[in-house]
């Protein structure tokens, strides 16, 4: 399927690990799949630098979710927010501008996207928000 092939592109792009793939990745960020959109935020998180980070920012809108295996066959998939990676990879690429958005997740409506924030800041060295 079409979207198998974008998803595996995206995924591809962020073992690669080139800054020049950041500009297709961020125009992955617009795609109608939210796995694709999700693997995109995962891949940006690798990459990291300046132009991620402005793309990461921007995911933080994104209301998607996808459903990952928990590990348990006997448990359902978890319910993952695309924006929730965003914010973990926002953490793991450590950039100090990413302080300010995040934090303005705290505010989130979803409880696992407020507490990947709160996580996300602890992390950045902002305190202990909330």
């Amino acid at each position: 399927e079409d979207k198998d092939v974008r998803e595996a592109a995206v995924s591809a792009l962020g073992s690669i690990g080139s800054d020049t793939a950041v500009i297709p990745l961020a125009q992955s960020l617009k795609d109608e799949s939210a796995m694709v959109r999700y693997r995109a935020v995962e891949s940006l998180g690798r990459i990291g630098g300046s132009d991620a980070v402005d793309a990461l920012v921007g995911a933080l809108k994104d209301g998607g979710w996808v459903g990952l295996p928990t590990g348990n066959k006997n448990q359902p998939n978890e319910k993952v927010w695309v924006r929730q990676r965003a914010i973990e990879a926002l953490a793991e690429v450590g950039d100090a501008r990413a302080v300010a958005p995040i934090t303005e997740a705290l505010n989130d409506k979803q409880e696992p996207v407020r507490q990947a924030a709160q996580r996300a800041l602890q992390r950045l060295g902002a305190g202990s928000a909330g």
